[in-house]
Parts: C-alpha cells; structure tokens; sequence
C-alpha cells in the first residue's frame, strides 16, 4: 500500500498548500501501519451523517 504514495506529494489542506513529506518519510510512516482512505461529498446527506462517527473512531484508535 505504501508505494501508491511513493513519488506523490502529499499537502496539508490549507492555502500555502505546504509540502508535508519526502519518500522516505512517507515508507517510513505508513510502512506496516493500517491505511485507511474516507472519500465523501459535502453534497452527501449520509456521508455527512457518517462524518462524526468516523471522527470517533479515529479520535478512540490515536487515544
């Protein structure tokens, strides 16, 4: 799974679009680390219903 982001750049969602990792910090954090990707519309009615849920959920597994 790691090498679907091997050489991609990875940006914070924010206006200066600030570049976060080189390669080698990508492999070495997602290496052996459960990866879980969530893609939802603002114009899905369930896909906002569920955005509070998935929220819990992470907040309890970096707990």
């Amino acid at each position: 799974m790691v090498d679907l982001f091997v050489d991609r750049v990875l940006v914070k969602n924010n206006t200066d679009q600030d570049e976060l990792d080189t390669e080698g910090q990508i492999v070495m954090r997602l290496q052996n680390r459960i990866l879980m990707l969530y893609f939802a519309s603002a114009a899905c009615e369930s896909c906002q219903q569920f955005a509070p849920t998935l929220n819990d959920f992470f907040e309890r597994l970096t707990d």
